[in-house]
């Protein structure tokens, strides 16, 4: 015999065993920790909280019976599980990052890596942003094309190792 809950999703009540619940609840808690940082993070999640209960609502012939570990794993199979949803929103950040500038690149690796490397990250960090700032056509390219509203070209400037 399995205990069975009793659950408010996005305004909706449902009865739910205690294995669908604890799938669903791994499953938006994924999600909460994916999205929370982003901007629109919360209202992404209450949208997916609400098609999830416009499906269990379609599924549950108006609240008699029990929502139970199969009726979950369609639902997660039919929104997405958390990994692709992720996984689409990494390949995002990536191909903006890779739109940048060669040395936009490299101070990005830079960024990320600087805590891990400590002192020696720091200053090879700051000795980068000095360089780009104060050296580097590449920045005043990427001035000039923001100052005229327009794409910059950083196609004509070398790729750095690093």
């Amino acid at each position: 015999m399995k205990k069975t809950f009793n659950i408010n999703i996005s305004g909706y009540v449902f009865t739910i065993d205690d294995d669908a619940y604890d799938l669903l609840k791994d499953y938006l808690d994924t999600l909460h920790h994916a999205f929370a940082s982003q901007e629109d993070g919360a209202e992404l999640i209450a949208d997916i909280e609400q098609r999830m209960a416009e499906i269990l609502g379609q599924q549950n012939d108006g609240g008699m019976r029990v929502i139970t570990i199969a009726d979950a794993e369609a639902i997660i199979a039919r929104m997405g599980r958390p990994e692709e949803i992720i996984e689409d929103e990494t390949v995002e950040w990536c191909e903006t990052i890779l739109s940048r500038s060669p040395m936009a690149i490299r101070m990005i690796k830079r960024a990320l890596n600087a805590e891990l490397d400590g002192q020696r990250g720091m200053m090879e960090f700051a000795g980068d942003a000095t360089l780009m700032y104060y050296l580097m056509e590449e920045a005043q390219e990427g001035k000039n094309a923001f100052l005229e509203k327009r794409d910059p070209d950083f196609d004509k400037f070398p790729k750095f190792p690093g």
